[in-house]
């Protein structure tokens, strides 16, 4: 087994075992982003959760195409992938 950190999460608001809440509680203090999907009609919003370890629920939601721009930008301060050597 590889192990990588991890850097972003996404999830949805209600899980089969519970709400996506619990699991933001387990991701509480470490150096990663979550962010929540809440369904809307034919579309949804992303709800930002934690921010680089920080908690940052009650930010506003993001449309799916800023959710988009905030991933690229993400991605860009992230650097290269690196390729796994499997």
């Amino acid at each position: 087994m590889i192990a990588r950190p991890i850097n972003l999460v996404l999830s949805n608001t209600h899980l089969p075992d519970g709400t996506g809440f619990d699991l933001l509680m387990a991701l509480a203090g470490l150096p990663v982003s979550a962010f929540l999907c809440l369904p809307v009609e034919n579309s949804c919003f992303w709800l930002p959760a934690i921010d680089a370890g920080k908690e940052c629920l009650g930010m506003p939601a993001l449309r799916p195409s800023e959710f988009a721009s905030t991933l690229e930008k993400m991605a860009r301060h992230l650097g290269p992938i690196p390729q796994a050597n499997w």
